[in-house]
């Protein structure tokens, strides 16, 4: 049976992989790593994540390799999670979950309102890209 946080999590997911973008894509798929990546931090109660963290989270996400690389895999998919919205950068290489999306997992009525911000930023981020022409 799955508790209030995995509901949640499972709502946002089949909120996100049912919004297309500008292009009619999905703003995620059900195969997104970042997003299962980003499900992990929520469910290990990660919510602020300094680089002298970055090493357990490599652990938690069960990422092999040595330390350096380990480190780089972790950087590279928080900047995912920043460049799609679910993160924020609160301080140099240190990242925190929305208080937007934290409202959300904590019970808030805000699903909509997520969705919308994740659309947007992914919607950025892909033209920033070149992966979809803005079409407003």
């Amino acid at each position: 049976m799955m508790n209030d946080l995995d509901t949640r999590l499972d709502l946002l997911k089949r909120a996100l992989a049912k919004t297309k973008s500008n292009s009619g894509h999905a703003v995620i798929t059900f195969h997104s790593k970042w997003y299962d990546r980003f499900e992990i931090l929520v469910k290990e109660g990660i919510f602020v994540i300094p680089p002298e963290k970055y090493l357990d989270v490599a652990k938690v996400w069960g990422v092999k390799g040595d330390e350096r690389r380990a480190r780089q895999i972790v950087n590279e998919y928080l900047r995912k999670m920043y460049a799609r919205g679910v993160l924020d950068v609160v301080a140099p290489a240190t990242y925190a979950i929305t208080s937007t999306v934290l409202s959300y997992l904590q019970g808030g009525d805000n699903l909509d309102e997520v969705v919308k911000e994740i659309q947007t930023k992914t919607e950025e981020m892909r033209r920033r890209r070149g992966g979809e022409k803005n079409e407003a």
